[in-house]
């Protein structure tokens, strides 16, 4: 089987076709997965928009366990740390910001979520 990103072209091709990857990241954890690379998805014919869009989904997938755990650990019910989890891991891995309903789960849970080293400060701000 040939690995597509043995082509010589291929290093060529990522470089002049996409911007470089936001190094504003605040998350540790969100740092360790930037490696997985988006630009091979678009080597392999998937959309910028959509390469972009499994790169950022797949990097949640990771987050939330790893966020849920530290939040049920510190005594969150387990629905709400899962939404909180996801909201953090959302705002880490693409600046979305939270809906109505996890910015109101975020004020309420506040202290445990700096307990948690969780907190973005820019979070519910923008």
């Amino acid at each position: 089987m040939i690995n597509v990103l043995d082509r010589p072209y291929v290093e060529e091709e990522l470089v002049e076709t996409v911007e470089p990857i936001d190094e504003g990241v605040e998350s540790i954890e969100v740092k360790k997965l930037l490696p997985f690379d988006w630009r091979k998805l678009m080597i392999l014919g998937v959309s910028l928009d959509d390469a972009k869009r499994i790169a950022i989904n797949l990097i949640v997938r990771e987050l939330v366990p790893v966020y849920w755990r530290k939040l049920i650990e510190l005594g969150v019910p387990i629905n709400e740390a899962h939404d909180i989890a996801e909201a953090v891991a959302r705002y880490d891995a693409a600046k979305k910001c939270p809906n109505h309903e996890q910015k109101e789960l975020i004020k309420r849970y506040c202290p445990t979520i700096c307990r948690a080293e969780l907190w973005r400060s820019k979070l519910l701000l923008e």
